[in-house]
């Protein structure tokens, strides 16, 4: 019976023959964020600083209540960086479009997550943004273009501040 196991285990173990190949497996994803117009490079902050290692964040939300999601991304370079947070507006074609500067959402800081909810219930989706060091609340104004009222709200953190959600208590 050992030779007969011997034999099966030394069998199997040669090397393959010229004509035998594997496959390349199917590609199932492609990049396609530069033909989609999401040009953004994460920038990570200094080395050895723990905050900087973990955050990030993103936010697909309808700020402009069109239909369609947009994209927000949260930079996490510190506040001696110039690498900016940024909402890209999804155009009809399915493209996106870079209006970071104009909405009042480049924000520079240790981004850790960024959460969208309708905080005064106007039908326009808020934006939180967590960091470390600070807690941004934005009211959407309706006009592609977004207020900072954290102060206003209460809210202000000079800690570190990572997960958040919305939800309404007494509904």
């Amino acid at each position: 019976m050992f030779g007969v196991w011997w034999f099966v285990v030394a069998a199997g173990c040669g090397k393959a023959s010229p004509g035998t190949s594997v496959g390349s497996p199917p590609e199932w994803f492609a990049d396609s964020t530069a033909p989609a117009g999401l040009h953004f490079t994460h920038v990570a902050g200094t080395n050895y600083f723990m905050p900087d290692q973990v955050g990030s964040g993103v936010a697909l939300f309808d700020y402009d209540n069109d239909g369609r999601l947009d994209v927000y991304l949260v930079q996490n370079g510190g506040p001696d960086s110039s690498a900016r947070n940024q909402l890209f507006h999804q155009e009809p074609d399915g493209t996106f479009k870079n209006v970071s500067a104009a909405s009042g959402l480049d924000v520079i800081g240790r981004g850790m997550g960024a959460f969208a909810g309708d905080v005064n219930n106007d039908g326009l989706p808020d934006m939180l943004v967590t960091e470390y060091g600070a807690v941004r609340l934005f009211q959407n104004l309706g006009n592609g273009k977004f207020r900072e009222v954290t102060r206003d709200a209460g809210i202000d953190n000079p800690r570190w501040a990572a997960p958040a959600s919305f939800f309404d208590y007494d509904r």
